[in-house]
């Protein structure tokens, strides 16, 4: 077991307390993975009270209504060791990681770690409760026989999660000074010399194009009994509703509707806190093995973490909980996204008792939610100094203070990279704010919908969708660390159809041919049924990494042996140090359409009056066609542009038979 592996027995404080432990799983980026990252252990439940009171005054009709929802439960994912190796820690490093050198079986064979992959876990039993508080008014009121008005109006309330313990982490002030902490280290940075690049790394760090100076400054907290929430949630979720009904005639009604919503913090969150991964911060530590020095690993296979591990020391440090490590923790003042919808739909009966149904959909999302890294280097030092910043240097942090007072595993360290001086917060590593509400998104789509109701043994139900969405994001790490984000369409598809048919063959007994048939005859060629479900997508546009890229790209759409889906021509690796400037996408280069036709054939057998037998015959891809994939977009790879296989969950004819009893 462990103690065979690694006999030193560095990871039993982390293996306390654990139902069981399973081989760590090893991670090669090829997809060869061995042993098991974590598994679960669950038992969340929720309880839910609600009413509504209805009541006729005249032409309103008003409805009021209150739901309250509890959250509660015990659950762990239990992760404990993840070892990746990667083509980086055997890759020359000299001039900057080049990715076309290095092999990941290499660092496998060498033990060598990645640092960006390689981490281990302390997981206790968590609890994460919250409420939602909910109320609505609507009234539904007849202007005239024709206009029917709608409006409304909502209020929920959310509590951030909270812990009986109190262990969630709930907050780092990053403007509460760490006492003593600038006078004893500041020299320290001034006096260090960055490489050959002939300057101080203080002196790097004021060509910062942000902060310029060292900010020593960092108080964590958190909840307690008097304050035991995780997030301080927003109090002023009130949620107006607007609608409109007009018939114009007796086949033709227009409609008008707009809401505004809430998104929960609990879907916000990914909505699995309940189910065991809330943060515990200090609960619950990582500790991650130490980054490459000048290109050379620092964490091998058989000592995976030579610094320690990071003890799972609750609030016995205080303020000082995490100081010296990287800190990851959600936006306290928490502002949910807003989203307000506005909708506008014309139906009309036509022929055969048909409807189309023409809607414009129009969604506004403000405070969309981002991760952004407080503690960002300025890229443009990266550009300008290339491979010195990967220079180590005496770590101004060793043996400071005391386990206490800086516990993390910066204090353990000798030496570091001048990279890591580099950071406004250079007392910690990165600092991860989740839940940060910068960001709009924006949705519209056109929509056009045919539906037959069932009538000669036939129905049909067709739609058409046109959907255009962009996003708020940031174009790269100079940007995010600018604050900059651009606004860019999202890359999915444009055009989506969905068409779906039942047809009774109109064959037997009681039907428009065979209609006196005999009944063996009846019963092996009467009462089938054909259903058909018909799907198209247009392709997504490519998103492209950073790389060395033309401004203009024609797409060719070949797949085959030496055919490219679009001309590679301008395309090459981009040089290490270099800032991207290459296009996210182009407005004319999509991956390939979708389309595929599924089908079932039917039939009932009247076994008795009770007792009835189904047959089901189900065709997947019925037509045997082929989707490709998206093409291969890795630009150091060889079939860079090149389409190589079919599209993800996708496969030739499946054909499944099924019987039913009824009764």
């Amino acid at each position: 077991g462990y103690q065979d592996l690694w006999p030193s027995g560095w990871w039993k404080s982390y293996a306390t307390d654990r139902p069981l432990i399973y081989f760590p799983n090893f991670q090669i980026p090829s997809g060869d993975t061995f042993g098991v990252r974590n598994f679960w252990w669950q038992q969340p439940w929720g309880t839910s009270l609600g009413g509504v009171l209805n009541k006729q005054i005249n032409d309103h009709s008003l409805k009021f209504g209150s739901n309250v929802r509890l959250k509660r439960g015990d659950a762990a994912r239990y992760f404990f060791a993840n070892m990746a190796f990667t083509f980086n820690n055997t890759a020359n490093t000299t001039a900057g990681a080049l990715t076309t050198t290095g092999n990941p079986w290499a660092s496998f064979l060498l033990g060598a770690l990645d640092p960006g992959g390689s981490s281990v876990n302390f997981i206790p039993l968590q609890e994460a409760n919250t409420e939602m508080y909910a109320f609505f008014v609507q009234d539904d009121f007849k202007l005239s026989r024709k206009l029917t008005l709608n409006l409304g109006l909502r209020y929920e309330y959310e509590g951030g999660y909270w812990d009986s313990k109190n262990r969630i982490p709930q907050n780092l002030d990053l403007t509460n000074p760490i006492p003593g902490m600038q006078a004893a280290i500041d020299p320290k940075i001034a006096a260090l010399n960055a490489g050959t690049t002939g300057k101080t790394v203080a002196q790097l760090m004021a060509e910062s194009a942000g902060r310029k100076s060292y900010l020593y400054n960092g108080a964590f907290a958190f909840t307690e009994e008097n304050n035991n929430r995780a997030t301080q949630s927003d109090p002023y979720q009130f949620m107006p509703r607007l609608g409109l009904a007009y018939r114009l005639n007796d086949k033709t009604a227009i409609r008008f509707g707009y809401g505004r919503f809430f998104t929960p913090n609990s879907l916000a969150d990914g909505g699995n806190e309940p189910l065991g991964s809330l943060d515990l911060g200090s609960f619950s530590p990582t500790t991650n093995v130490l980054p490459a020095l000048q290109g050379i690993p620092q964490a091998f296979l058989s000592n995976p973490f030579p610094q320690g591990l990071t003890q799972p020391v609750g609030k016995a440090n205080g303020r000082y909980t995490n100081l010296g490590d990287n800190i990851t923790i959600d936006e306290y003042q928490r502002r949910p996204p807003i989203s307000d919808r506005i909708n506008f739909s014309v139906q009309r009966e036509i022929w055969g008792r048909s409807v189309v149904d023409v809607t414009y959909f129009k969604n506004f999302v403000s405070r969309d939610q981002f991760t952004v890294n407080l503690n960002m280097v300025d890229p443009r030092l990266s550009y300008k100094y290339g491979a010195e910043l990967s220079r180590t240097v005496a770590n101004p942090f060793f043996n400071y203070g005391t386990e206490a007072t800086f516990p993390g595993a910066l204090r353990r360290q000798a030496t570091v990279s001048v990279a890591t001086l580099l950071k406004p917060y250079p007392q910690y590593g990165n600092l991860t704010q989740t839940s940060t509400d910068l960001g709009k998104f924006r949705n519209q789509s056109l929509q056009i919908r045919l539906q037959r109701p069932h009538r000669n043994g036939f129905s049909f139900l067709a739609t058409y969708a046109y959907v255009l969405a962009n996003a708020q994001l940031y174009y790269d790490e100079q940007d995010q660390y600018d604050g900059i984000l651009t606004r860019l369409n999202e890359p999915d598809p444009r055009h989506r159809i969905v068409a779906a048919g039942t047809y009774e063959l109109p064959i037997g007994r009681s039907k428009r041919f065979g209609g006196n048939m005999h009944r063996a005859l009846d019963l092996a060629l009467g009462g089938w049924q054909l259903a058909t479900t018909y799907t198209y997508r247009s392709g997504a546009y490519l998103r492209f990494g950073s790389l060395l890229a033309p401004q203009t790209v024609k797409q060719t759409s070949e797949v085959g042996s030496n055919k490219y889906w679009f001309d590679i021509t301008g395309f090459t690796r981009i040089p290490a140090f270099t800032r991207r400037t290459n296009p996210l996408q182009y407005d004319n280069l999509k991956g390939p359409n979708f389309s595929n036709v599924d089908a079932v054939l039917s039939k009932k057998f009247a076994l008795t009056e009770k007792f009835k037998l189904e047959f089901r015959l189900e065709a997947y891809n019925a037509l045997n066609g082929m989707n490709f994939g998206t093409p291969n977009l890795n630009i150091t790879a060889s079939d860079f542009g090149r389409i190589n296989a079919q599209a993800p969950d996708y496969f030739g004819r499946q054909l499944q038979y099924m019987f039913r009893l009824e009764f």
